[in-house]
């Protein structure tokens, strides 16, 4: 599989890999044709024609040039599994196992597999049997880095949920993957946190006219967000009330502040405004404490996405579980901020776009992220329209309802 097609069947975002399998075909097609490749070859081609169709929602019309890519190369476990993911959708559960199965056996340590044969067990009803699946990648995953074994937590903890099995398991496990995220990422407001990533690349590529703008709205974002934080801890601190976790958020924001108003320092000094970037400076070195400051690192556009999406998923997860424990106000608080923070993720994607416009020589990954991004939201929103009619909040349930419909997905069970 291609560098692409392993990073889709790793599991990055905990759930819903369908898709991201799926991404994995479109690295299939740059081989070059030699006579003795030709049947791989002509496979790849179908592979490819598959995710176009796949794109358009055609699921019947994907699964059908799987079915010629695999009459080219039968004995391709990758192929079966793409075909398995689409059939997810197509609700062609039996048939889709029975796809993993044949990957399995022709590949028995493809990644990827595990997942998607969750899932359609799910779809099934076979809820333990899903649940045993996300427990092995668990083994699996011992001596893999933290961030792979949070996302495994992650996917095991939903798996639970959607089955209404061991809650209080699912809770600790969702817990985990969230603090493997740090504080900071969790409180940060998404706006500024992707704004600062997308200054940050912007730099990378030399445009300093659009680094400027979107740093100019992360310093924005970022000091709002310190002064209102800050006001408030000192406010109950003069109560003698307690502020510990306002105090909390000001500490996760101050390093954040300091390294957006740092690296537009550095563009302003690049754009010869000597005097704005000194003020900026100035300005770090009034967050320091005891003359120290700790400073956030910039990410590229692309990782801030992959970890905003990843808070939201986690958030979601856990805010799912509280649904199913019957605590709607607790769902709601997390599932408040996943929605806020995965329509972030979609404001960012012509962001990603924009920057990446002279290195794209692709453009069907993107779109199929972009696809993934809308089902998530659909999850999501579903997630919380549940939560809204557990406390009789039907108007606004319904106004989700409608938002998941606007999105092209159906409300019910077999939306996860």
């Amino acid at each position: 599989m291609s560098a692409d097609g392993q990073i889709v069947a790793s599991g990055r975002r905990g759930r819903r890999f369908h898709i991201l399998v799926i991404a994995g075909t479109v690295g299939l097609v740059v081989v070059p044709v030699v006579v003795d490749e030709f049947p791989r070859e002509t496979a790849r081609w179908f592979a490819a024609a598959a995710t176009e169709r796949a794109l358009e929602r055609d699921w019947a019309g994907a699964i059908q040039r799987l079915d010629r890519a695999l009459a080219w190369d039968p004995g391709n476990a990758e192929l079966l599994l793409v075909r398995a993911a689409q059939k997810l959708d197509a609700r062609q559960w039996e048939s889709g196992l029975a796809d993993c199965d044949a990957a399995r056996r022709i590949d028995p340590g493809i990644r990827g597999v595990g997942a998607v044969r969750s899932q359609l067990l799910q779809h099934l009803g076979q809820h333990r049997a899903a649940i045993a699946e996300w427990k092995q990648m668990l083994r699996e995953a011992a001596n893999e880095p933290e961030t792979r074994r949070a996302e495994v937590l992650n996917g095991l903890a939903y798996t639970q949920a959607v089955g209404g099995l061991e809650l209080d398991e699912a809770l600790e496990a969702v817990n985990e993957s969230l603090k493997s995220l740090g504080t900071d990422a969790i409180e940060l407001d998404p706006g500024g946190y992707l704004l600062f990533a997308r200054g940050y690349s912007a730099l990378q590529n030399d445009d300093l006219g659009l680094a400027l703008s979107s740093l100019d709205q992360a310093v924005e974002k970022a000091e709002d967000a310190y002064r209102r934080h800050a006001r408030r801890w000192k406010a109950l601190a003069s109560e003698r009330r307690d502020g510990a976790r306002f105090e909390e958020r000001v500490q996760a924001l101050k390093p954040h502040l300091a390294g957006v108003l740092q690296l537009r320092s550095e563009v302003l000094q690049k754009l010869d405004r000597l005097a704005e970037a000194e003020r900026d400076r100035n300005r770090v070195e009034e967050l320091a404490s005891n003359g120290n400051i700790s400073m956030n690192v910039p990410l590229s556009l692309s990782r801030a996405v992959q970890r905003v999406e990843n808070v939201a998923s986690y958030l979601d997860t856990r805010g799912y579980i509280h649904v199913r424990l019957a605590d709607p106000a607790a769902a709601l608080e997390d599932l408040e901020h996943a929605v806020t923070l995965i329509r972030w993720v979609r404001q960012a994607f012509p962001w990603h776009l924009d920057i990446m416009r002279h290195e794209i020589l692709d453009i069907r990954p993107l779109l199929l992220a972009q696809e993934r991004h809308y089902l998530t939201e659909a999850v999501i929103r579903y997630h919380r329209m549940l939560a809204y009619e557990a406390n009789g909040k039907k108007e606004l349930a319904a106004r989700d309802r409608e938002a998941i419909l606007d999105l092209g997905f159906e409300p019910g069970p077999h939306l996860f």
